[in-house]
């Protein structure tokens, strides 16, 4: 069972060194599970492994606001997240846009950053001007279409909707888990598209030097 903590819906296993996850775009919980590429249950007990559903995905609370779904602020919930759990330094790590809000959260705050586990990381920079306009098309799509026709067409070309190790190794369980977009109610996908299609990751020149 999950708990509700910071208005998102989470879930907690095992007592040791914090380890907090956070899934990919229009995934949660549930589709991990069922795709089941990442072995939960056998991380052992040494780890205390913190799942959750981000804002607006899965059972967590929705937001219409796109900004809301910018890398940045997804990173801001992980580390609330954390603050709520009386966690000071963790473990980060996630999937595709996981990866990136994870990435941010160690930008954010460095110091609260043990390590970072990331999978599939998105575009970024120079090659992320295409997959932003990709995002934004897919936005009105949903507008138009909804979470069942935007799967629809995901599901016809699952070539261009991910990368291809994905169908490959999970073909019929990845079919299943775009049956899911159909809760999505349409101006949430909206806001959901539109904040990826905003993200990017800060250029190392945005940085500031310790020298």
């Amino acid at each position: 069972m999950g708990d509700t903590i910071l208005s998102f819906e989470v879930r907690i296993q095992g007592e040791g060194f914090p380890f907090i996850w956070t899934h990919g775009l229009l995934t949660n919980m549930e589709s991990e599970d069922i795709l089941d590429w990442f072995g939960w249950e056998k991380i052992p007990p040494s780890i205390k492994l913190i799942r959750y559903d981000v804002r607006g995905h899965g059972k967590s609370p929705i937001s219409y606001c796109a900004e809301d779904y910018h890398w940045e602020s997804l990173a801001t919930d992980m580390l609330a997240l954390a603050d709520q759990l009386g966690i000071e330094r963790f473990i980060a790590g996630g999937t595709s846009m996981g990866a990136s809000t994870a990435l941010c959260a160690a930008l954010q705050a460095p110091q609260r950053i043990e390590g970072l586990v990331l999978v599939s990381p998105p575009t970024a920079w120079e090659s992320r001007a295409k997959q932003a306009g990709d995002y934004r098309r897919s936005a009105w799509l949903a507008l138009l279409l909804g979470g069942k026709g935007l799967a629809v067409l995901a599901a016809r070309d699952l070539k261009s909707s991910m990368p291809s190790w994905m169908d490959t190794s999970r073909h019929e369980a990845m079919r299943r888990t775009f049956a899911l977009w159909q809760r999505y109610p349409r101006r949430a996908l909206w806001a959901i598209l539109r904040g990826a299609g905003m993200s990017d990751l800060p250029k190392a020149t945005d940085q500031k030097s310790d020298a």
